[in-house]
């Protein structure tokens, strides 16, 4: 991975792995503009939902893993993808080319809970 900048954790994927239409793992590029816990304590991490649902609620981690998780084909690239390319140079993260993963649903997630409708 290509390290840019050393402030935060910014990675990005080398060209040489935009062999295929799928990114690998191991490659996903990882934007980050914030300073990250240097552990993750997996049995106190909690995902709230709030908001415009019937009752707010808490997922765990060993919770959210056992949901039913979908593979989804979709492009995401990040917002400064070329800047590294832009002349006059701009400010920001100088990304060049390299900016399908396993997830679960946020439908799966919200239907947990009846949103309030308006």
């Amino acid at each position: 991975m290509i390290v840019r900048p050393r402030r935060f954790l910014d990675l990005e994927m080398p060209p040489e792995f935009l062999e295929s239409w799928l990114t690998p793992l191991g490659h996903f590029f990882v934007p980050n503009h914030m300073h990250e816990h240097s552990t993750l304590d997996a049995d106190a991490w909690s995902l709230s939902i709030g908001g415009e649902v019937d009752k707010p609620y808490v997922l765990t981690l060993e919770r959210l893993s056992k949901l039913e998780s979908h593979t989804v084909t979709n492009t995401l690239e990040c917002a400064g993808n070329g800047r590294g390319f832009q002349r006059p140079r701009v400010p920001g993260i100088q990304w060049l080319r390299g900016g399908l993963q396993k997830t679960v649903s946020i439908r799966t997630i919200l239907a947990m809970r009846r949103w309030r409708m308006p």
